[in-house]
């Protein structure tokens, strides 16, 4: 049986710029599960992918996601009429 609680994705949208997503089962919320996974990828994509930024866009209304990125050090940087873009700066 094969069980997944999400996944982080890592977008080389324009490197070293990337994107980042992340996706996370509602069984497993509320567990640290997406900190650490985002945590993990964005040390990853500093670390090894010499990354300036990273961008990640979340949907209005989506506070816990706007949680893991801001307990992460992202910031809110530019609105849209349906999500707010923020901005992780390593440089």
């Amino acid at each position: 049986m094969a069980f997944c609680w999400g996944r982080v994705d890592l977008v080389p949208v324009e490197p070293p710029k990337y994107g980042l997503g992340y996706l996370l089962a509602s069984s497993a919320t509320g567990q640290g599960v997406a900190t650490e996974s985002v945590r993990a990828v964005v040390a990853w994509a500093r670390d090894v992918l010499l990354a300036e930024a990273v961008f990640a866009g979340v949907t209005h209304g989506n506070s816990p996601s706007v949680a893991v990125l801001e307990r992460l050090g992202f910031s809110a940087v530019q609105e849209f009429e349906s999500y707010t873009r923020f901005r992780l700066c390593f440089t």
